[in-house]
């Protein structure tokens, strides 16, 4: 009978500890609020957020600074210094394969579309959807009412610990 009541408490102490493993491992951390509100675009050019740890804040600030320089210059990003611009955000594969996307699909890569999306609103929300240690989803809105347009957002962490936007997913 000790015996029994023994492994009962031994089985009852194991998953106090597990719970509180699992709870410590998926609770989302109060000093961490991944939730980002809406902001308008930026009067600055150059990049900003690079080296940002948040992936939702990331993208937020690539997207607000990407449809800022898109509004003022429909070419951009130009293909003589694609790489150059865009390197600081985006993986090295979806770079690369740039050009085939826009042949393929007749879309803008990063917006999956070809119309113009300066008159989508100057609204974009993005919010962390799901991440591991070296990689992230964030769904992301832009615009307002029938101009909204939202995506998923997948990212990796790069060696150097900043994040680069692996691929773009539209989810209406």
């Amino acid at each position: 009978m000790k015996k029994a009541v023994g492994i009962i408490v031994f089985f009852l102490f194991f998953l106090l500890l597990l719970g509180a493993v699992l709870f410590k491992v998926f609770a989302p951390s109060k000093s961490n609020n991944t939730a980002v509100t809406p902001v308008q675009f930026p009067t600055a050019s150059a990049p900003v957020g690079v080296a940002e740890e948040d992936p939702a804040q990331f993208v937020q600030s690539f997207y607000t600074w990407y449809l800022q320089n898109y509004s003022r210059d429909h070419d951009f990003p130009h293909s003589e210094n694609r790489d150059e611009v865009l390197s600081p955000w985006l993986a090295s594969d979806l770079l690369a394969n740039w050009d085939q996307i826009v042949l393929d699909n007749d879309v803008n890569p990063v917006l999956l579309t070809a119309d113009d999306p300066s008159v989508w609103g100057n609204e974009i929300s993005a919010r962390l959807a799901s991440q591991s240690i070296r990689t992230s989803i964030v769904y992301v809105t832009m615009g307002s009412g029938t101009t909204l347009h939202a995506y998923n957002v997948s990212l990796v962490k790069a060696s150097d610990g900043t994040w680069k936007i692996t691929g773009v997913a539209s989810t209406i």
